[in-house]
């Protein structure tokens, strides 16, 4: 232990102590007031976001966007405003404060690595290139769009089954649909490189809006609010990390869109406050309160649903939880019984979102969270060093910043549509463009 302190660097080291002196002071409280011990928790996680954002230098760090989540989220839930939430066993405590400290001693550990220094090579991405990915990727996703309209006779936003939402995607073709959030964290670092010194012709101006419009269309279209959440996360985020002065405003106009765009998708899944009351088990007349509180089930319940299965995982699945993206891309998943099977213990059998430790503590146990949390913040610090040179490493930035963010949702590191997005990235930039910087 005295060996992975000494590699932290200070930041790091400062938010280790801020872990511990919260957690004993939230934990002292749990048997005497969950307020206090939610105050608790939602203070360390600003704590950490401040902490990481002076000492990094942009809000738009590893180790402060996972804190800041995680323990607030944590503390929401530690209000218990569901009737059916109940106290957390110790082992749940003990896998939730573990995740962290794990996730920052694979973050900080040094790999003794050079760092990339591609961006300093002469030959640079030219405009025109650049133009024409933007292009053939709005090219693919429409074709791709259409082919599953095709193929299913519908388009969610129009239709009244309640259960169109899930049944649309085709399996393979899908993840080039939902490629679509990736058009405008593209657009905005090719409007910050190419539009800064050069003035863009009305032709080049069209296009771009264009081919963004329809873009951000399709997460209406298939009504996926999971998919609107990811775009406007990862162009945020490239915002944040190309303009890091912009962050106040930047935060604030993602929040704003954020929730109308949920609002809006919500209207359009059929789901009315009756049968919300029902499914989720929510113990209220007031259709606004049914409302609010499936907004909260949707944040802070996922941790309880992972209380529940604690010391309840019977037989260990040895990796084919964490691994599930591999068997996804290969098609393995075909072949192997039983490897999307979820047999888990939820607080109201309708909600089932578990937070990232789910899957790795199926696997192995606490053990697994240790070691999967410190394979991920490994990865992170990998990435961070790679800089910010190719456009395809800003983009796998930001896509590994929303799976910190959702940590407490679900466990995008296990999203096979993820690592879709990351080999793409990863393609384009050894195949379209050949290892060329910015």
């Amino acid at each position: 232990m005295a060996s992975i302190m000494a590699k932290m660097d200070k930041v790091a080291l400062k938010v280790v102590v801020a872990v511990i002196l919260w957690t004993i002071i939230g934990l002292t409280f749990y048997s005497v007031s969950n307020f206090i011990t939610a105050l608790s928790f939602m203070i360390l996680a600003i704590a950490i976001l401040v902490i990481c954002w002076k000492g990094y230098g942009t809000v738009a760090n590893f180790v402060g966007i996972f804190g800041f989540f995680w323990f607030f989220v944590l503390g929401l839930s530690c209000l218990q405003l569901h009737g059916l939430q109940v106290g957390w066993k110790d082992e749940t405590w003990a896998c939730l404060i573990i995740a962290y400290l794990a996730f920052l001693a694979g973050y900080t550990i040094h790999n003794h690595m050079k760092k990339d220094v591609s961006m300093l090579e002469k030959e640079k991405i030219t405009k025109k290139s650049f133009f024409r990915l933007l292009v053939i990727i709005a090219a693919t996703v429409s074709v791709a769009f259409v082919i599953e309209v095709l193929i299913r006779k519908e388009i969610p936003i129009f239709s009244k089954n309640m259960s169109s939402y899930m049944n649309f995607g085709v399996s393979g073709i899908h993840y080039f649909t939902v490629s679509s959030c990736l058009m405008l964290p593209l657009s905005i670092i090719y409007m910050f490189k190419y539009w800064k010194n050069e003035k863009p012709s009305i032709r080049e101006i069209a296009t771009i809006i264009c081919i963004n419009v329809a873009m951000f269309a399709i997460p209406f279209l298939i009504v996926s609010r999971q998919l609107i959440v990811i775009t406007l996360i990862i162009s945020a985020t490239t915002v944040l990390i190309l303009k890091p002065k912009l962050a106040g405003i930047i935060i604030m106009v993602t929040a704003v869109v954020g929730v109308l765009g949920w609002a809006v998708i919500s209207t359009y899944r059929n789901q009315d406050v009756e049968y919300l009351r029902t499914a989720l088990e929510i113990d209220t007349e007031s259709a606004a309160d049914v409302r609010l509180m499936q907004v909260y089930m949707y944040a802070a319940c996922g941790f309880d649903n992972f209380n529940v299965n604690v010391g309840n995982v019977e037989e260990y699945t040895y990796g084919r939880k964490v691994l599930f993206p591999a068997f996804a891309l290969t098609g393995l998943k075909f072949i192997i019984p039983g490897i999307e099977d979820e047999n888990l213990g939820r607080i109201t059998p309708r909600f089932n979102t578990y937070p990232v430790v789910m899957k790795p503590y199926q696997d192995f146990g606490i053990l697994g969270i240790i070691l999967y949390m410190m394979i991920i913040g490994f990865l992170c610090r990998y990435v961070d060093r790679l800089g910010q040179g190719k456009p395809t490493y800003i983009i796998i930035k930001v896509l590994l910043i929303y799976c910190l963010a959702i940590t407490f949702f679900n466990n995008a590191f296990a999203s096979a549509t993820i690592w879709f997005y990351i080999i793409m990235m990863i393609a384009i930039d050894k195949i379209y463009f050949r290892g060329k910087s910015l």
